[in-house]
């Protein structure tokens, strides 16, 4: 039943002139809306819009949703995660990165079962691309279940070499940090952040509701309620890593992030943004 989203994804990585080694598959049981492969350099490359990999139907207008199609992923939208991505590699952000957008015909929608140009549920027509993002690694925190859980091991400790997974882990979660505070710190926030869209290698990914000046989100919201949006971030820094820690079978404790995000805003010279606000409020708390 995956065979022709494979098809569609091989057919824009040969347009994209990518170079996938070994063909592709299904990534993760929770990621399911993109097929990946390993490429030539060693990193990863996931296509998302090439088919709903549950299929048939291999392309599903939800009811319930103003603009979702299960299976297709609008022009706009690829657009906008491509800009997202960009901006944060330029600010030194650790993400993926988009390799580039891959137009559907009318003859791959007919692949897929659509004879019509697609419309979502609000009335607006969809232009169906393929998103090309590529990645160190195929896993997530969140992916460490079922038959995906001796090579998340071996992926996380490939990607985070150490002595001991602990050590790991404190890189880890700096690394991390440093990241959100890099963006934040010009005005950025990810209303999403978790375990389900960071890569065990530090990636942060899927920008749909990551805001950046001058890019707003998807539903219209830009810089609202920023500050707190930012300090609800720390949260979900904090549930990531607790995430990742009870994977590893590592002790973790609030104090350790803590520390970790003072260390990296020193090292960043003092940025002001509600992640830190968060960290040393809760700091305050810990230290009595």
């Amino acid at each position: 039943m995956q065979a022709l989203c494979i098809e569609l994804a091989s057919q824009a990585a040969d347009r994209l002139k990518l170079k996938p080694v070994g063909g592709f598959s299904i990534g993760t049981p929770l990621h399911r809306r993109a097929v990946f492969a390993d490429l030539e350099d060693g990193n990863v490359v996931g296509l998302k819009g090439c088919g709903w990999t549950l299929g048939p139907p291999y392309a599903l207008v939800s009811q319930k949703d103003a603009e979702l199609w299960l299976g297709l992923l609008d022009e706009s939208s690829g657009v906008r995660e491509a800009k997202v991505s960009a901006t944060l590699l330029s600010w030194g952000v650790n993400c993926s990165r988009i390799a580039g957008l891959y137009r559907l015909s009318q003859a791959d929608l007919d692949l897929l079962g659509i004879s019509n140009k697609p419309i979502f549920t609000n009335g607006k027509a969809v232009d169906p691309v393929i998103l090309a993002t590529c990645y160190k690694t195929r896993f997530r925190i969140g992916d460490c279940i079922g038959p995906a859980t001796k090579n998340w091991y071996s992926e996380f400790d490939r990607l985070n070499p150490s002595k001991d997974r602990a050590k790991a882990l404190n890189i880890f979660g700096k690394n991390l940090a440093r990241s959100i505070l890099i963006y934040q710190a010009r005005g950025a926030v990810n209303d999403t952040l978790g375990p389900e869209n960071i890569t065990l290698g530090g990636e942060i990914t899927d920008f749909e509701w990551i805001y950046i000046p001058g890019i707003p989100l998807p539903n219209g919201q830009s810089d609202e309620i920023l500050r707190l949006r930012q300090a609800k971030e720390w949260i979900y820094f904090l549930e990531s890593i607790h995430a990742l820690a009870f994977n590893l079978s590592v002790d973790f404790s609030i104090s350790n992030c803590i520390n970790w995000a003072r260390e990296e805003h020193k090292s960043l010279g003092h940025v002001q943004c509600g992640f830190i606000d968060a960290a040393n409020e809760m700091g305050e708390i810990d230290d009595h």
